[in-house]
Order: structure tokens, then sequence, then C-alpha cells
């Protein structure tokens, strides 16, 4: 078993309109020292299942079904007294958008020591400060900064901030929302490196959720293609975007711009995702496939295991 494993996971969310189907039937797995890139549209359910790990959803979500294994314990099973024991000290979260995730009216200093006074009671106000201090110079901000708020910080040193908090209780696991949005492309960059070397400095494990495909495959070693609350395909990276097996991938792919070849516009996937209220019956993707057989609006299609351990959820591959 891996050191996260995700089975058979099932989440709606309840609405006046009726039940929103966000997670249908999601698993995979994480292994010790591994970044798992979880990649698709808006909407398509990657934050929802990776938020359900440290169970942070909002009060209107509901898990219906599944298991997520986290060092051979279900979390689903724990209360909510055991989840506040593991948040933070055992799975830490990057939450998208640092300047809303921070409290305006605390310093950063202050907000980063408060988990560690939480999960740490017996310690110093010294040692949590050296602690604090310490981890803001290893994300790259100046101590003396320590003391300012958040609204004084730039968008790249929030983020950097929010990695120092995310950090400071020596967790295993870390799930970073779409840690670099907003940001330009150099301070990008300087995060993702900062990320990859902080995964092994301190030997952690990451779930790295973007829509952006140039940051997986930069960053992450395996990816998870998901698509209105399914996996239609997931792998090595090499493997996924080197030899994409389900037109979604392909397609994404082929939406994102190559510096290599010659400048043209990129191609745009027409249309838009189904309705999660109505889910339907066949493959998700039907209506906006360019190759869709007769049998993929009926019929869901299953998993099929391709080489190098990929796998893609395709009626194509078995033909």
């Amino acid at each position: 078993m891996s050191f996260l494993d995700i089975k058979n996971l099932v989440i709606h969310f309840k609405s006046q309109m009726g039940n929103v189907h966000a997670v249908d039937g999601v698993s995979f797995g994480l292994h010790e020292g591994e970044i798992l890139g979880l990649a698709g549209e808006s909407g398509c359910g990657k934050t929802t299942s990776a938020l359900s790990i440290p169970r942070l959803l909002p009060d209107n979500a509901m898990i219906i079904n599944g298991n997520i294994f986290f060092n051979d314990e279900d979390l689903l099973l724990k209360t909510e007294n055991e989840m506040e024991h593991i948040r933070w000290r055992k799975i830490a979260v990057v939450f998208q958008g640092a300047m809303n995730a921070l409290n305006p009216v605390k310093t950063i200093e202050n907000q980063i020591i408060e988990p560690i006074f939480q999960h740490e009671p017996g310690i110093s106000h010294r040692e949590a400060k050296h602690r604090a201090l310490d981890l803001l110079i290893q994300v790259g901000i100046e101590p003396s900064r320590a003391r300012n708020y958040p609204h004084e910080f730039s968008g790249g040193m929030r983020q950097r901030a929010m990695i120092a908090m995310s950090l400071v209780c020596k967790p295993k696991l870390v799930i970073a929302d779409e840690p670099v949005t907003a940001l330009d492309v150099m301070i990008q960059a300087q995060i993702m490196n900062l990320l990859k070397e902080l995964v092994s400095k301190f030997n952690l494990s990451m779930i790295l959720i973007s829509h952006d495909l140039s940051i997986i495959a930069e960053t992450c070693s395996s990816v998870v293609i998901m698509y209105a609350g399914k996996i239609l395909e997931k792998g090595s990276v090499s493997s996924v975007f080197s030899h994409p097996a389900h037109p979604y991938t392909q397609a994404l792919i082929r939406a994102f711009p190559d510096i290599h070849k010659t400048r043209e516009f990129v191609e745009g996937i027409p249309g838009y995702p189904p309705n999660l209220i109505h889910p339907p019956e066949g493959c998700r993707f039907f209506e906006r496939c360019k190759v869709r057989l007769e049998n993929c609006q009926d019929e869901e299609p299953s998993m099929t295991i391709l080489e190098s351990n990929q796998q893609a959820a395709c009626h194509l591959l078995n033909k």
C-alpha cells in the first residue's frame, strides 16, 4: 500500500438545484518523497479530492463513499478531534490565494508560530519563535520581516510565508493548492524551485494542484488528469505527457503553447463540461470528444493499464 491511498472516493455537494456529483469514484496513491500533480479544468474535482484528505471540505459537502488511507489508517473513520491532531502535524495545506488565507490583523511571525502552540503546548515562546524565524530563512524571507503584516508583503513573499507556515510542525504530507496562481512567471519559477528543494530537504510528500501543465511537468513525478469528477488518465509525468492516451489529455496538451514549435494559435477545447447535478451515463468527455465512439455516450469506460503502469479510461483503448 502507498504512503497515501485514496480508493473509490465519492463526494457530493448539497445545492438548491440538487446534489452536485463533484468527485465520482476517484482512486490514486502517493508514495513517500513523491510529488503528485492533480490537473484538469476548473471544477473538475481536483481541489475537492485533495482537501478531503485533511477533511477540510465545506459544510455542504458529503463524502458518500470511499477510503483515504494515510499510513495505513483510514482518515474517514477518524473523529474531528482526532483529525485536529493530524492536521498541520502530519498533513499541511498551502492554500490558494495567500492574501485570503493569511489573517490581515496578525503578524507573519504570530501566524507561523500559532500551529506550534496548538500541537506542542509545552514549547516555549522563544523556541517557537526560533523555529519560525529559521523557516522564514529557509523560504527566502529575511527574519527582520517576521513582524510585518500580510499586506506589507508582495504576492510571492506571502506565498513563501504560507509555505513556511505549512512546514512549521514538520508534516509528512503537504497539499499545495495552486501555489503560484496570480504570480508572475519569474516568481512562479522561484516558488516551484523552492517547493522542490523543500520536498527533498525535509523528505516530504506533496500533492500539487494546478491547471498549468508546464508546472506539473517541471515539478511532479506522477500526474492524475481529472475531468468532471472523474479520473481520465494517470501515470508518470514522462509517460502521460510524452504519450497521452486519453483524448482529453491529448486536447489539454495541444491547448498549451509549445515554445519549441512554430508560433501559432493554440487549439482550445470547444464546449463545456457536463452538468454534474445530472452527470451523463457514459464517458464524461463524450460531448466534447472529436474521436468518440457509439458506446461512449451510454457506457462508462473502465481504466485500461498501459505500458509503464500508465492508465486511461477510454473505449478507444479497447477496440
